[in-house]
């Protein structure tokens, strides 16, 4: 799993926002999340896009029967996911668990998210200058808030990551005791600070992308060039360190898991299987 960080607007545009709502300690029910999930996708989309009537009738044209494959192809996916994590969540939790959690939500995401590019690819092919300009103006702000966020505090960001990842647990366990906390603040103290380094990463791989768009590439080429960047991670630097930053981040996430009392352990199996219920229950409607 990636380190935390705001992506922007594409926020690896709406996909990651989706998957995660949906496998995640999301407050909303997935029933009442998927009445609701087009509505988001085209309101997300006009924040950054600033869309006009005719665009968002066309990609709603194509986001709905996305919505509806995802639905009767991958959310059975998903609540295998979750049934696998309480499965695994015992009191003898081993590396490899948290191993096998990681590689299947990355094969996940990267599977829903090749699925998506057709979807918002042609919307970006034919964004006209006023609303490229839109979207760098909303890449830059969104820029200098993880700027100051997490590069230039005095810590390099690394408490707010580890708030991120002790909202992210508590979502399905409940509330850590001071010791789990404090647990998950020295575990992020140790990753390598690498915060700027996937700053400019990110900010070179947007003015790319608005390079693309500004010389108008097809529909084909902005696919390959977004599949490059939101699912291979293309260009970016041996300084942002990725394996060293996920093997630390399991790694706390290994320790915190192994920390669970019995109590906060019943509490997320049970949402993951009620979450993996919920979701099923939304694959047989579909039927």
């Amino acid at each position: 799993m990636n380190h935390a960080s705001p992506t922007g607007p594409t926020g690896r545009f709406l996909l990651a926002g989706l998957l995660l709502a949906l496998v995640s300690g999301c407050a909303l029910a997935p029933e009442f999340f998927w009445q609701r999930v087009d509505d988001a996708v085209i309101d997300r989309a006009d924040e950054w896009l600033s869309l006009e009537a005719e665009q968002e009738r066309r990609l709603r044209g194509r986001l709905e029967p996305w919505l509806r494959e995802v639905r009767r192809e991958r959310l059975a996916e998903y609540a295998d996911f979750l049934e696998g994590l309480a499965a695994r969540l015992g009191p003898e939790l081993r590396p490899a668990d948290v191993r096998w959690a990681n590689d299947r939500f990355e094969s996940l995401y990267a599977r829903t998210m090749d699925s998506f590019l057709p979807v918002i690819a042609p919307t970006l092919a034919e964004l006209s200058t006023e609303q490229r300009r839109h979207l760098a103006r909303r890449m830059q702000e969104r820029s200098s808030e993880y700027r100051t966020e997490y590069v230039d505090s005095r810590d390099d960001g690394m408490y707010a990551l580890a708030e991120r990842v002790i909202r992210a647990v508590e979502r399905w366990t409940g509330d850590l005791q001071p010791n789990q906390r404090a647990l998950v603040h020295e575990r992020i103290r140790e990753l390598p600070r690498t915060t700027d380094a996937w700053a400019r990463w990110r900010e070179r791989m947007q003015q790319r992308l608005l390079a693309l768009l500004g010389r108008g590439a097809g529909v084909g080429e902005i696919e390959r060039f977004l599949h490059q960047w939101w699912v291979g991670r293309a260009g970016q630097a041996p300084a942002v360190r990725m394996d060293e930053l996920r093997a630390g981040l399991l790694d706390t996430l290994l320790a915190v898991g192994r920390s669970l009392n019995s109590e906060q352990r019943r509490e997320a199996q049970r949402k993951l299987r009620d979450r993996a219920a919920s979701l099923r229950t939304l694959v047989a409607s579909a039927e």
